[in-house]
């Protein structure tokens, strides 16, 4: 296992790979809402709880970028001190 790197810049790393997959959550919530336009009742029950479920990953990848974000600038404000 990959030893995570504490600086400023490892925790602006890791907050990339999460505002990625924030992205990628985003994406793919449109995706379903398209489909979702076209699609049977019961395939819209379906689509609206992927929706759900993937609003939940977005905003859970986005909190944990600005908490990853916030901790990266402590640590540059300690470097100034």
């Amino acid at each position: 296992m990959q030893e995570f790197d504490h600086s400023e810049e490892g925790y602006k790393r890791w907050a990339e790979e999460y505002l990625k997959s924030a992205n990628q959550m985003q994406e793919k919530i449109n995706e379903l809402k398209q489909k979702r336009k076209t699609a049977s009742i019961d395939e819209i029950n379906i689509i609206n709880h992927n929706i759900d479920i993937f609003k939940e990953m977005y905003y859970d990848c986005s909190e944990t970028a600005k908490i990853l974000l916030n901790t990266a600038k402590r640590i540059a404000n300690k470097k100034e001190e």
